[in-house]
């Protein structure tokens, strides 16, 4: 009987797995970013969209403020702080920083690739703006923590597919123009009120506005100039 019983019960899960497997899910992993992604609207809006997820993710956390604020004007140390003195820049090195910076240069390589290769997919000419002006605000946002932090920092304006060790820094001058150039022509392209598909969800004209101003003025600090400072002031007489 126990036999007849096995058989019975290894019948019936011969049928049901035939039964279960008359449709094959057919899928196509992405194991890398490519070109080829980034040349249509699914790839160009993934790659904003995925972008903005690793900012959410990180942001406010105790890691990113402790690597990427701490001692600035906006974030300062308690009486009681202890142990790596990161709100006076001690203390930083590979060894204990570095998780936002490797997320940094991720999403530049991601949003490089979009305003590479972005310019010729095929959306109408409004989205496609929105969808460029989105990727330069969030290009700058990256770079303004990654110099305000780390100073001299490498400067990544094209799409890298292979990887390399040739990477090197640059003068905090160039971060700071190309930060103040893609927050500029950010903010004249985007909507005073993001509008579908980000909706409440992404910059807008007055958020480039916000950060370009605080690049203006981290930079005249830095310098003891005062262009950066007239360019604030011109920005607040017409914008604020």
């Amino acid at each position: 009987m126990k036999v007849r019983k096995y058989i019975i019960i290894l019948i019936s899960a011969l049928v049901l797995f035939n039964n279960g497997c008359t449709d094959i899910l057919e899928e196509n992993p992405e194991s890398s970013i490519v070109p080829s992604l980034f040349n249509t609207p699914a790839g160009v809006l993934g790659g904003i969209v995925g972008v903005y997820n690793d900012i959410r993710a990180v942001w406010g956390t105790e890691g990113f403020t402790t690597e990427m604020m701490a001692g600035t004007d906006e974030h300062l140390a308690a009486a009681s702080a202890s142990g790596i003195q990161s709100h006076n820049y001690n203390g930083l090195n590979g060894s204990n920083f570095g998780a936002a910076w490797n997320i940094a240069y991720r999403d530049i390589n991601t949003l490089n690739g979009v305003l590479e290769f972005g310019q010729s997919v095929d959306l109408p000419e409004a989205t496609k703006k929105q969808y460029l002006a989105q990727a330069k605000f969030l290009r700058a946002f990256w770079y303004f923590y990654l110099v305000q932090t780390f100073g001299d920092v490498p400067l990544n304006t094209e799409f890298i597919t292979v990887p390399s060790q040739a990477a090197s820094r640059q003068p905090v001058a160039q971060v700071y123009e190309l930060i103040i150039q893609d927050l500029t022509e950010a903010a004249a392209d985007l909507p005073n009120t993001p509008t579908a598909p980000f909706l409440d969800k992404a910059a807008s004209k007055p958020v480039a506005q916000y950060l370009l101003a605080k690049a203006y003025l981290t930079r005249g600090w830095l310098n003891n100039t005062t262009d950066d400072f007239k360019s604030l002031h011109f920005m607040c007489r017409y914008y604020c």
